[in-house]
């Protein structure tokens, strides 16, 4: 295996879909604050911040969490800025 083959994938927490980060392909964030990583389109797609009403489960995973619920002006839950994605123990890089 080749260094630069490799794929190093990540799942998003909220559509709980693989997306790609590294050689040059980056789809996506780490949260620390959540301790979650979030993938580009369900970060575009909730740029407003995420709708409670629309993401049950992503506001249970978070009290889980005890993470404090805190909306915005629109009723909605801000994304706090992200860093490149944290790899989780049941993670792993795949060959390309």
């Amino acid at each position: 295996m080749k260094h630069d083959e490799e794929k190093i994938f990540y799942e998003c927490f909220m559509c709980e879909r693989r997306f790609q980060f590294g050689r040059y392909i980056y789809d996506g964030h780490y949260i620390p604050d959540w301790d979650v990583n979030i993938c580009n389109r369900c970060r575009q797609n909730n740029w407003t911040g995420i709708d409670p009403a629309e993401h049950p489960r992503t506001v249970q995973l978070l009290k889980y969490r005890s993470v404090p619920i805190k909306l915005n002006a629109r009723g909605r839950l801000e994304i706090p800025r992200g860093i490149p994605p944290k790899r989780n123990s049941g993670e792993k890089t795949l060959e390309g």
